[in-house]
Formats: C-alpha cells, structure tokens, sequence
C-alpha cells in the first residue's frame, strides 16, 4: 500500500438568497421606483459582488461591494430590472443571483367616456350605455372603476364609491345632473380618470338645477337668466317711460 496526501478546499458557494421588502413579488409590477434588497450572509462569506441592469443573463464582476446585506436604488426608470449578486468565500466567488425588480410609475394613457346617445351634456334616457377603453405601455392595464355623483347633492355626492367595472357599462339615473368618473389602473397601481359632466332630461321637460334651468337641449346658466330679465325690465322701464311722454304730449296738444 501507498501513501496519498489530498487538499481539500471548499466549494463554491451558491448564490445567496436575495428578498426586497419594497418589491417582494418578483412577478409583480411595483410603481415605487426606489427598491430596496437583501439578502443572506452565510458563515464563512467575506465579500460580496452585485450589480443591476436590464439583462437577465447580466453578472457581477470578481471586485467586492463589501460585506454588507442591503443596496437600496432610488428613481429607476420604467422597465424590467436585473438585480445580480455573487458571494465570495475564502478565495472563491460563488454563483450568481439573479432578482427581478419589475417597475411602471406611468399611469394608463388618455382616455375619453362615449355615450350611445353621442353627446354626453344632455340625454334623454336614465339607463344610457357608457364606454371606454385605454392602454397601459409597461405592466398592462388591469380594470376600470367608476362613480356617480350627483351634483344636486354636493357635497354628499363626493362620497360616492367607486365600484369595479366594465366596458360596456349601463348607467342608472333619475333626472338631473351628474358627473361620471371613470378610474382605469395599471396592473402596478397607477391610476388615471376620465369625466364627464351631464344632464338628465326628458324630452319636452325642463329641469332647474344649481347652474340654471335646463330645457331639453337648451341650457340656461343663472347669470343667463338674470341679464335677460334685466334686460327684459329695462325694456319694460323704457316703453312706460316712452308711453307717459307720448300721452302727455298729446295731453297737451288738445289744451
């Protein structure tokens, strides 16, 4: 038999495991643009390594970071971010990690709320039909809500809910003036509104409401109304004040 001498060194270590208290859900879309990382120290690590990008397949060079557990970044654009990590131990740096940090801080594009009947001011109907679509660049949009609120009840009408929904949608109204909005979110929570004011009214009646009085397709706002009477009252004013002279003139001629 023989003598055999054997070294032994330790094995790479893997990529430690990274979590975020800001960005938890790597499948999930964040609007905070300031994530924050961590990630596990084991017995033996001395150094760490890391970077971040948008390349999956991106790694951290051999030159330690330090021995730190924590990064945070602050105002990252919009995009698919790599977070990478390696840890070294003894002489050798280990594996890679990779996590992924998914942000959207831009809300659903523009959008406008159509009506069946077309113009949305004034309708005749209480059950008329509202839709709407947008689009969101980045994380997708993720669904609609909408509120009511009945503008001869404000303010009690600014506590309306906003309830999930769809487009189609068929509105329900009384007579009267309403302001429909409708909030279109992003699957990361971005949000943006869209409104429209209108007015409720049967065709052939008139409805007196806190800008005026409306007619069916006829609106009056209060100033409106109240330079035409004054109007009307000057007129009125004049043609007595003509008519007293007209008859005293006369009066007069037949002394």
């Amino acid at each position: 038999t023989g003598r055999g001498i054997y070294e032994l060194a330790l094995s790479p270590p893997e990529g430690p495991k990274v979590f975020s208290s800001t960005h938890p859900d790597q499948n999930k879309w964040y609007k905070n643009n300031s994530p924050t990382l961590e990630w596990e120290k084991e017995a033996g690590i001395t150094d760490f390594s890391y970077s971040i990008d948008k390349d999956f397949g991106g790694a951290p060079d051999n030159i330690s970071e330090g021995k730190g557990n924590s990064i945070s970044y602050t105002d990252l654009e919009d995009s698919i971010w790599y977070f990478h990590i390696r840890a070294k131990k003894g002489d050798v740096w280990g594996g890679v990690t990779h996590y992924i940090l998914k942000i959207d801080t831009t809300p659903p594009a523009a959008f406008n709320l159509n009506f069946e009947s077309g113009a949305a001011s004034i309708i005749s109907t209480q059950y008329p039909i509202i839709s709407f679509i947008t689009t969101d660049a980045l994380s997708g949009l993720d669904h609609y809500e909408l509120k009511n609120i009945n503008l001869s009840k404000v303010p009690e009408g600014e506590a309306e809910f906003f309830v999930e929904v769809t487009s189609p949608y068929r509105l329900s109204f009384k007579n009267g003036a309403y302001k429909v909005v409708v909030r279109a979110f992003d699957k990361a929570g971005n949000w943006r509104d869209s409104s429209e004011t209108l007015s409720v009214i049967p065709k052939g009646y008139f409805i007196v409401t806190r800008g005026g009085i409306n007619f069916w397709i006829i609106f009056l706002p209060w100033w409106g109304i109240i330079l035409i009477l004054g109007i009307l009252i000057i007129i009125i004013i004049a043609i007595i004040f003509l008519s007293r002279r007209y008859h005293v003139k006369v009066y007069r001629e037949r002394e």
